[in-house]
């Protein structure tokens, strides 16, 4: 009797809440701490970034403060809790801490999402006749202001002279027809520079 040898099959990425949650965890301790050091070190860098992600993950833009309500009543949050957010930033500092880093450090943990939805056949429904995927593309604004602005910024002049600053970004998204369910990929931000060349 001759034995075949065995080939480990490669892991299928996990696809739950815990992954997910995971997954951004791990993203979140890589991103770069552009503070030039001292006693302005409060908070870390990956809990400005899991309080960030927090309140898109449950929808609610006053989820942070009334994490810290529940603290200060509890002593617990669910911010720990879900997320293991060790001492939350006010929204202000968490503006101070992620605006200077590049979404791209966040681009590989939609990448490992999409493979976990494609390994575990979520997009079967989501195939058309001849086994493609349709993809929508929607555009969005972000970031307005009439003061604040960096080479990236889109102009615009508004009715009373002023130059208002602002940015876009192209979000695609798994859809299909008669799918209520939708699957989001990495978005692309689109610069003033783009198309040039």
């Amino acid at each position: 009797m001759v034995l075949k040898p065995t080939v480990a099959s490669p892991a299928v990425p996990s696809l739950s809440v815990a992954a997910l949650v995971r997954d951004i965890r791990t993203a979140l301790f890589a991103l770069p701490d552009h503070r030039k050091g001292g006693n302005n070190q409060t908070y870390a860098i990956c809990d400005a970034g899991l309080s960030a992600f927090s309140v898109f993950f449950l929808q609610s833009p006053s989820f942070l403060d009334y994490q810290r309500r529940m603290q200060k009543e509890h002593a617990s949050n669910n911010a720990s809790a879900l997320f293991g957010v060790h001492q939350m930033p006010t929204t202000q500092q968490i503006c101070n801490l992620l605006d200077p880093v590049t979404p791209a450090h966040l681009a590989p943990v939609f990448m490992d999402v999409a493979d976990a939805v494609q390994q575990h056949g979520a997009l079967h429904a989501h195939r058309g006749a001849n086994g493609r995927v349709l993809i929508a593309l929607d555009g969005t604004e972000y970031h307005y202001s009439c003061s604040v602005h960096c080479p990236h910024c889109f102009t615009r002049t508004l009715t009373n002279g002023q130059s208002q600053y602002y940015h876009v970004a192209i979000t695609p998204v798994f859809v299909a027809p008669g799918q209520a369910t939708v699957f989001p990929l990495a978005p692309e931000f689109v610069h003033p520079q783009d198309g040039r060349q």
